[in-house]
């Protein structure tokens, strides 16, 4: 609902494009098949802290000219290779936009809230701008634009559209202690993942029934969770699996 509603509420158009089962993200065929003259940007929703290979993703809006936004709610502190001398990126980094969610069940918290990172100084002001109502006094050209209205009291000057999204102190403070313990919080998110799989290696019959997602070629998901693909078999026994799962406090 977050990649979809906000497209949504400013008049705009999502176009789905499908999964690649084994990983849960996006393939570079889908997005090929679902490209039409009309389609501006890509929303890139990086699923279970895994993502397409993003060098393709890259290639693939440089091609088309398109602008990229990576959902990165679920996936913060996740890298992908960028050269073949294992050089990576965090995910999040690469678009011209990257959302980050401090919801308190994701990586690290302050309650609630996010974050979104940019590239240019425009786009700096403008969500510095849209984040308070449309203020204009936390912008870095402020006196150029309060310049244009002269007989405003430029301390209560809004020139856009805008919302109060503006944290309290007491989640930064809560935040610049969680964010020092992310690279400990994901080695046991990839530990745990780690530990699962083995588990379930052993067991024939969970072959047999059901796979765990895989990461993307390049990719090192820090995991928000692990997706289970139930066999084309047993696809009518899901709900029933889940069910299962539940009653056994999974």
């Amino acid at each position: 609902s977050t990649s979809v509603f906000p497209l949504l509420q400013n008049g705009l158009r999502p176009i789905f494009v499908d999964i690649d089962p084994r990983t849960f993200n996006v393939t570079l065929a889908e997005l090929e098949r679902k490209l039409t003259p009309r389609v501006k940007a890509v929303m890139a929703v990086h699923v279970l802290g895994n993502s397409i290979d993003m060098r393709q993703m890259m290639t693939f809006v440089t091609r088309h000219k398109l602008m990229l936004i990576e959902d990165t709610c679920e996936s913060l502190g996740s890298f992908c290779e960028i050269n073949t001398g294992n050089e990576r990126q965090m995910l999040g980094t690469f678009g011209d936009f990257g959302t980050f969610s401090f919801y308190f069940s994701h990586h690290i918290t302050s309650g609630e809230g996010g974050m979104i990172t940019c590239k240019t100084e425009e786009d700096y002001n403008l969500l510095r701008c849209l984040r308070a109502h449309g203020w204009t006094r936390h912008l870095t050209n402020r006196q150029i634009v309060e310049e244009l209205y002269p007989d405003i009291d430029s301390r209560f000057l809004f020139v856009n559209i805008g919302y109060n999204l503006r944290p309290l102190e007491v989640q930064g403070a809560m935040l610049s202690v969680q964010i020092d313990k992310l690279s400990q919080f994901n080695a046991c998110r990839r530990d745990n993942l780690k530990r699962i799989r083995e588990i379930i290696s052993r067991n024939e019959r969970f072959h047999r029934l059901m796979s765990l997602m895989e990461a993307s070629p390049g990719v090192d998901p820090a995991w928000f969770g692990v997706g289970v693909l139930l066999h084309r078999p047993y696809a009518h026994q899901r709900l029933a699996f889940l069910k299962y799962l539940e009653e056994n406090g999974i």
